[in-house]
């Protein structure tokens, strides 16, 4: 049996501040947004970050949350759900929507109240699991290692291609290399 494993909510708590005490950055490098109104609620979500290695850049609206993506790529978004200007679920609607031949970002909703239809209504615009606050590290940090751990494979399995392409080249090079008549320097 493997630590935490049996052992009800304490094991997992136990499984996952061990995990949040590393860094998981350095497993997985990427570029994350949060998108939260109250500063209070912005700070804790930032710490939390920040005790995981990440240092997230901020929006403190959809709109702005919007302009962000318009400016640079995000692997994952937190995106609270409820804020005024423009809420959660119109802005992952408007960044979903664009077109992107070869990035979609994750967003994860961030809300007080866990409603069905809340859930449904994130779900139906395109957001990924779900967080109702108050939120915890070990709550971030398994979402975290959950998708940028299938991000990972995604890029890598991306990447295939292209070193396909390198590979049978240097075979290639090989092949003609070996083919060359060998010269023998003269004595």
């Amino acid at each position: 049996m493997s630590e935490g494993e049996g052992q009800g909510e304490g094991g997992r708590a136990q499984q996952f501040r061990r995990v949040g005490s590393r860094n998981l950055s350095q497993f997985y490098p990427a570029k994350l947004l949060v998108v939260e109104d109250n500063a209070i609620n912005l700070k804790v979500i930032k710490y939390i970050l920040a005790n995981l290695g990440f240092d997230p850049d901020t929006a403190s609206n959809g709109r702005e949350a919007i302009e962000a993506c318009e400016e640079k790529i995000y692997d994952i978004i937190f995106m609270d759900v409820q804020m005024p200007e423009m809420d959660g679920i119109t802005a992952s609607r408007h960044i979903l929507q664009k077109p992107s031949k070869q990035h979609r970002p994750i967003i994860i909703p961030i809300t007080a109240t866990a409603f069905p239809e809340d859930k449904q209504k994130c779900k139906e615009v395109g957001m990924q699991d779900f967080i109702q606050k108050p939120i915890s590290e070990e709550c971030i940090a398994g979402i975290l290692e959950k998708h940028l751990g299938s991000l990972a494979q995604k890029n890598s399995q991306a990447e295939a291609p292209q070193h396909s392409k390198v590979l049978g080249k240097a075979f290639e090079n090989r092949d003609t290399q070996k083919n060359r008549p060998k010269t023998h320097p003269k004595a």
